[in-house]
């Protein structure tokens, strides 16, 4: 007996914004997408070189923007 696949389902939301969360989602997607860069880039680099070079100190300072990026995203929250 074969186990039967899981069908795969998207689901598509759409939501309206007011303009007071416009900031709040740039900002946020800003964070996201550095996020993404940032593991791209050590995937490439394991993949490239081995584990031990994604752990280099290059890769450390990008953890840094990430995190002023998150601040910025909870003062545009705050400032709502």
């Amino acid at each position: 007996m074969t186990a039967s696949p899981v069908p795969n389902v998207i689901r598509t939301l759409r939501f309206k914004l007011r303009r007071e969360g416009y900031a709040w989602l740039e900002a946020a997607a800003v964070e996201v997408n550095q996020a993404w860069d940032w593991s791209n880039e050590v995937s490439y680099k394991a993949a490239r070189m081995g584990p031990a070079a994604a752990a280099e100190p290059a890769t450390q300072g990008r953890l840094a923007v990430a995190h002023t990026t998150s601040t910025a995203t909870v003062n545009a929250i705050q400032a709502r």
